[in-house]
């Protein structure tokens, strides 16, 4: 997906998170959360994830604060060197409770970050 298609900027971030294909496994995949927007996250894992499934993520936004979030899998390539797979994801249950949270992460730290006093 280019650029010009996104609606909200997107910012590269450091987070970590879990995520599990809904309905097909129990098991969690360790991965990196590269950089977000409000609509999405570009993840990256030493495990394939399956472009065909939706996917729940657990991310960790703070020390003590995580958010779940469920989301489609728009796009996935694999690094021929490092041998690593990165993902885009699309947030699904816009109205819920944890997207509410995940945006005012977004826009409070990336957006509109608090000034150093």
């Amino acid at each position: 997906m280019s650029n010009e298609q996104r609606a909200d900027k997107r910012f590269s971030i450091d987070l970590h998170a879990t995520v599990k294909e809904v309905g097909y496994s129990d098991m969690s995949k360790k991965v990196s959360v590269l950089n977000i927007n409000q609509s999405g996250l570009c993840i990256n894992s030493d495990k394939k994830i399956d472009q065909t499934r939706d996917v729940e993520l657990v991310v960790q936004l703070d020390d003590n604060d995580e958010v779940k979030l469920k989301a489609k899998v728009v796009w996935t390539k694999m690094d021929s060197e490092t041998r690593q797979f990165t993902a885009g994801v699309q947030i699904l249950d816009t109205h819920k409770e944890n997207v509410k949270k995940f945006r005012d992460f977004y826009n409070e730290r990336l957006i509109f970050p608090p000034t150093a006093q």
